[in-house]
């Protein structure tokens, strides 16, 4: 398998922390400064599909990376998750987005973003 997800470099993919199985790291294609990602280390597509006996990890570290983004930005994160069938890369993960765009203002960061990066 050719998942970039299931073989992080910690040289290429700056890492802000990690657990046993889940890894929480800066975007290698930001929407906007700070934009970071959780994933599991081992290849998953959903997160209905994590393992009941690393869901509490899960939940502590996704709690982590929010209150590491609140007090990093001086803002709440949106927080999201694409489907499936939308990721870039076919691996779970979660995003975390200091909240600079205001009511409305996600579509307009997005449709920016898309405009500048048309191979996406």
């Amino acid at each position: 398998m050719n998942c970039r997800f299931c073989k992080l470099d910690p040289k290429r993919n700056k890492m802000i922390f990690s657990t046993k199985n889940f890894v929480f790291f800066l975007d290698n294609f930001p929407i906007i400064k700070g934009h970071s990602l959780l994933a599991p280390k081992n290849h998953i597509r959903k997160e209905s599909k994590i393992p009941k006996d690393q869901w509490s990890e899960y939940i502590e570290l996704s709690n982590k990376a929010y209150q590491y983004i609140k007090k990093k930005y001086s803002r709440y994160p949106l927080v999201f998750i694409n489907a499936p069938q939308d990721q870039s890369v076919k691996h779970f993960h979660k995003h975390f987005i200091p909240g600079y765009f205001g009511y409305l203002g996600v579509s307009k960061a997005l449709t920016n973003f898309l405009k500048e990066n048309k191979n996406v």
